[in-house]
């Protein structure tokens, strides 16, 4: 009988199978590396998002909560469901003019357009996204538990280095002319953060000189520089503004 004409045999089929099942087993790890690889891609994007999405950018504007409602953690946050649900956000009122001020505030979110479950931002994982707070510091980083889904060596941060939140607030230079005698009080009024009203700064007493100048710190976006000068019948001057991160802006004011 010619040889040519006849299949596998049982034997050769089986060592067919079992090269491929040894090929497969090779290949499973690589394809599972090559996700991961992906996964962590997707994740360090995702992190960098959600930080500029509670902070802001310092290179261009972005929708932020710190910039909108002076959103301030006093704590570590295992979730970030508060860039999707306001009501997560304390009682931050809705965008827009409250208390008679000068400027809009508020949340103006939802801030995060991400992988979400149910309402908490995930990673490429599926794990929540938190905020790792320090109090002693005063410094924060965006963490995803990465691959293993628990806290440890494997966990992704952004930034890289934790960031103080002092570096996040902007200078506003206010320079005054006044007449000697001129007296009043020099105030920021900004978003409060999760208590929901106004915030202001330490008023500014005008000391009666020709020139002076007041410095103030606040959170960067939208603000409003309030000039109150004494007596009755004196108008006060309001002067809105809206900062980035880490800017320096200087006002001129005359009274």
């Amino acid at each position: 009988m010619n040889s040519r004409g006849r299949g596998f045999s049982l034997v050769e089929a089986a060592v067919a199978v079992a090269v491929m099942t040894i090929l497969a087993g090779m290949m499973a790890p690589l394809a599972l590396k090559i996700l991961n690889q992906r996964r962590d891609t997707a994740t360090r994007k995702s992190l960098k998002l959600a930080f500029e999405a509670m902070f802001g950018a310092r290179d261009r504007r972005v929708g932020n909560m710190r910039a909108d409602f002076g959103f301030d953690p006093d704590r570590s946050y295992p979730s970030l469901a508060f860039l999707v649900d306001r009501n997560r956000c304390g009682r931050v009122p809705v965008y827009g003019r409250h208390d008679g001020a000068g400027f809009y505030w508020g949340y103006n979110g939802p801030y995060w357009y991400g992988p979400v479950s149910g309402t908490d931002p995930v990673d490429a994982w599926g794990s929540p996204i938190g905020l790792v707070y320090d109090p002693d510091r005063r410094t924060v980083q965006v963490r995803s538990l990465g691959p293993g889904h628990r806290e440890g060596a494997g966990n992704l941060f952004y930034p890289p280095v934790p960031a103080a939140l002092s570096s996040f607030r902007s200078c506003v230079i206010v320079n005054i002319e006044a007449a000697p005698q001129a007296r009043g009080i020099i105030q920021v009024i900004y978003g409060g953060g999760l208590d929901g009203r106004l915030a202001w700064t330490d008023p500014y007493h005008l000391g009666g000189r020709k020139s002076e100048s007041a410095v103030f710190w606040v959170p960067s976006g939208g603000m409003e520089v309030r000039c109150l000068p004494d007596g009755k019948d004196a108008a006060g001057l309001s002067i809105p503004l809206d900062l980035l991160p880490g800017e320096t802006r200087e006002v001129r004011v005359s009274l």
